[in-house]
Formats: structure tokens, sequence, C-alpha cells
């Protein structure tokens, strides 16, 4: 992001994922709380951030 927007970014913390368990998140765009869910077998550690945000209702399967 920092490459693709021209920004500078600072790491603010490191921590293993297991301590999101039981945290929840405030969405950045809308005024509503939801927890981080932890699991699923589309997550991998060979791409991405690791967080993954789950859209219910617009996914390939929804159009099934």
């Amino acid at each position: 992001l920092a490459d693709k927007w021209g920004l500078e970014l600072t790491k603010l913390a490191t921590f293993a994922g297991s301590a999101l368990e039981g945290c929840k998140y405030s969405h950045p765009l809308f005024e509503r709380v939801s927890p981080v869910v932890i699991g699923g077998d589309y997550i991998t550690t060979e791409s991405g951030t690791g967080l993954v945000h789950t859209a219910p209702g617009h996914g390939q399967e929804d159009y099934q």
C-alpha cells in the first residue's frame, strides 16, 4: 500500500494471530462492530496479510 498510494507506513505492533481470538473490530466506514472469526480452509499463510474479511451474500456460492 505504501508504494501504491505514496504513503509512509509505520508498524505499530507485532503479535500472534491467536491473540485476536475473541476480539472485535470497528468497521472503518460504518458505525458497527464485528467479531474476529478464527479459521477457514481458504485462509493461508502464502499470500496476503492473514486478515480475511468475509462478506456473506457477496461470494460466488451465493449466486449458484
